[in-house]
């Protein structure tokens, strides 16, 4: 599948879409997906909040790592923002 988006983005021209548009399409993307995700048994539950909490964290440090110039004000903006709400 994330070839498949990859491919998507390319083709509409996802290289020139400013920071916190391209932003929103991935926060409403991977909320959509979360949702859409069927909750673990009840005796498994707090183990795989925390194993989601884990890999929520690592993938923010992948996403941070990635950014640079623009991107990060961008994001450092964006969750500045949203702190503040």
């Amino acid at each position: 599948m994330p070839r498949v988006l990859i491919a998507s983005l390319v083709r509409s021209g996802a290289s020139s879409w400013r920071p916190q548009a391209l932003f929103a399409f991935v926060d409403s993307l991977v909320k959509t997906l979360l949702t859409c995700i069927a909750e673990p048994p009840s005796d498994a539950h707090d183990q795989a909040v925390a194993q989601g909490k884990f890999r929520y964290d690592r993938f923010l440090k992948s996403v941070g790592a990635a950014m640079a110039g623009d991107s990060k004000a961008a994001m450092v903006e964006l969750l500045n923002h949203s702190n503040k709400g």
